[in-house]
């Protein structure tokens, strides 16, 4: 999640980074299937894969609520980060290797 949030951070900022062009280039929505349209997702709620983003929106509602709520105490830092959470999470995801594909086929050092 810190690098999500990092990933959010840098996206938002105005300030020149050396993330900001690769940043810029990803999508403009999130690209993993829990972020699909309302529509498509109800028609796969009784599958495993719609089973799968339910609980993926559900876990990711409590993240973005957590985020609101040290918003709302003043921590600054988080400040509008939880509406791009999304974002940065299903572009994290989309671009990474399943451990068994690391390190030779050994995924060594991943869990």
């Amino acid at each position: 999640m810190l690098l999500w949030l990092f990933l959010s951070s840098e996206h938002s900022s105005t300030s020149p980074s050396k993330f900001k062009a690769y940043l810029d280039s990803l999508p403009v929505d999130s690209p993993i299937a829990s972020s699909w349209e309302e529509d498509i997702l109800e028609s796969i709620s009784d599958t495993n894969l719609g089973n799968a983003c339910l609980q993926e929106k559900q876990q990711l509602k409590v993240q973005i609520d957590f985020l609101k709520k040290a918003e709302a105490n003043g921590v600054d830092s988080l400040k509008g980060l939880s509406e791009s959470l999304e974002w940065s999470k299903g572009n994290y995801l989309s671009r990474r290797f399943v451990g068994r594909l690391c390190n030779n086929g050994e995924g060594v050092g991943l869990s």
